[in-house]
């Protein structure tokens, strides 16, 4: 009898720590997943200032061609 309820005490434990156990791995999967949405989020608005920043520059680089280019003529 006393066996019995010592086991049924020890296998509540378990269950308890088994539950603990899976509803933070269950948060820790939300939290990684948070922090990787986080991150594709910023390498996608890096990735898109760059590419603005290389098309300014290249702009850029147009116009000045274009205005050295009037100013040649002109001599």
């Amino acid at each position: 009898m006393l066996e019995t309820k010592t086991m049924q005490k020890q296998n509540g434990l378990k269950a308890n720590a088994l539950e603990a156990r899976i509803k933070r791995l269950v948060f820790e999967e939300q939290r990684a997943k948070k922090l990787t949405d986080i991150a594709t989020e910023k390498a996608e608005k890096l990735l898109k200032a760059r590419d603005r920043h290389q098309r300014e520059l290249e702009e850029k680089a147009i116009r000045q061609k274009k205005k050295f280019d009037a100013i040649q003529e002109q001599l």
